[in-house]
């Protein structure tokens, strides 16, 4: 699903969809009357805007697009010119394309497409299914790609109207499994979040950077049955507004794994509320680069904007994968041993990594458990603090901070791989 992070934002400001002249070159036979365009402005500020296309090809031809942007002041002088570039959009599609400006005093934006034909007979986004469930301040959207490509630089948006179709939030996400790709067959569920109220909400996908037929791409060295993978939850807590789920994942393969998980939650009456995913969690992405067999390493689902207590079921989907050349990890849990004790006001430990010639990153997780194994507190400690890393045959120390609510005792997991030098 994924290693390429797109750009998360959901502004708290006010922003206005401004009036954006429309003019376009006819170089593919095609002109602005052959499309549907709309147009948003997501103004941050005075200085600050995020300018969004969305597309949908009404031609019989494949198109690519250009749009060149001019952001101007009040008296029509230009303060900052830039451009965005669709992919390819066969017959039908529709997808979505943005760029962040920064330009002090801007007062309009006009726009100028540039079309030219593109020859090709794949198919493009009318093979990806989606489907989106509205739930008033976050917008679940499911993804399935029913074609024989893999897809690539493909990303989701959100963008969260009011009334009069101004933009009050957005957000954006990456579609990909772990080696980038967006595979044949695959399904991905994500949530995109506003933190402002809003009245209706456009969702679209931006057309794929290349299709390529799995048998293109980088193959796993090995072969990895996502049925051997194994979820055991073991803590659930609410915070900031959200659902924690903390799990186990334990491999049961052979070999290495690249693991990811991809969830959705639902209430009692069935109905979807929320979904997470491993990799895009905030902050701390608990996906992993190589977990061995039978060592279990911790994972976490953040379901946003949902209380714990609201979740009846949660349907699972694991992606699992051996290693490419490109990514070529190894499990390392047998050459990784900490030790630790409370001094004081922190727990203290050494970590250290005994591999001859792999170095070692990841962190270590302590919870802070109640008499009656209700989780109190976590910390974490990052093994390698700066370096994110403990070369081979290397030790270090590290600390974390005691609760300052009575705990009964406390449980240790870790998350770590390793990558021969």
């Amino acid at each position: 699903m994924k290693k390429i992070l797109a750009l998360i934002a959901a502004f708290a400001m006010a922003a206005m969809l401004l009036c954006i002249p429309a003019f376009a070159a006819a170089d593919a036979g095609v002109t602005d009357k052959d499309f549907t365009i709309k147009e948003y402005i997501f103004e941050k500020d005075t200085k600050d805007l995020t300018y969004f296309c969305v597309l949908t090809n009404n031609s019989k031809k494949n198109i690519k697009t250009k749009v060149d942007i001019s952001v101007k002041d009040a008296s029509g002088k230009e303060l900052k010119a830039d451009s965005i570039t669709f992919n390819t959009l066969a017959p039908g599609d529709t997808a979505f394309q943005l760029r962040s400006i920064s330009a002090e005093g801007y007062k309009k934006v006009d726009s100028k497409r540039t079309y030219s034909e593109e020859k090709r007979d794949e198919p493009v986004l009318k093979d990806i299914k989606l489907e989106t469930v509205d739930l008033k301040d976050h917008v679940v959207v499911t993804l399935e790609n029913n074609s024989e490509y893999c897809f690539s630089d493909m990303s989701l948006a959100a963008i969260f109207l009011d009334k009069q179709d101004k933009v009050v939030a957005y957000d954006n996400i990456s579609v990909q499994d772990i080696n980038t790709y967006f595979n044949p067959g695959q399904k991905l569920s994500l949530q995109l979040n506003s933190k402002e109220k809003y009245d209706k909400v456009v969702v679209a996908t931006t057309a794929p950077g290349f299709l390529k037929k799995p048998e293109k791409i980088d193959q796993p060295l090995t072969k990895i049955d996502p049925e051997k993978i194994e979820l055991k939850q073991i803590y659930t807590q609410d915070k900031f507004g959200n659902a924690e789920l903390y799990y186990t994942v334990t491999n049961k393969n052979d070999d290495p794994a690249i693991v990811n998980i991809n969830a959705v939650a639902y209430d009692k009456d069935g109905k979807i509320i929320a979904s997470a995913d491993s990799y895009y969690n905030s902050g701390t992405k608990y996906n992993f680069y190589a977990i061995g067999k039978d060592k279990p390493q911790l994972s976490c689902l953040i379901f946003n904007n949902v209380k714990s207590e609201d979740i009846d079921k949660i349907d699972y989907q694991i992606e699992a994968h051996g290693f490419t050349e490109k990514y070529k990890y190894v499990s390392i849990e047998n050459d990784f041993e900490y030790n630790c004790a409370p001094d004081g006001k922190n727990l203290k430990g050494k970590a250290t990594n005994k591999s001859k010639d792999a170095d070692l990153s990841g962190s270590l997780y302590v919870f802070f458990v109640d008499k009656d194994g209700k989780l109190l507190e976590k910390d974490s400690s990052t093994i390698g603090s700066k370096s994110l890393s403990l070369k081979a045959g290397e030790t270090k120390e590290f600390d974390i901070s005691l609760p300052r609510a009575d705990y009964d005792h406390y449980d240790i997991y870790y998350r770590v791989s390793g990558k021969v030098k």
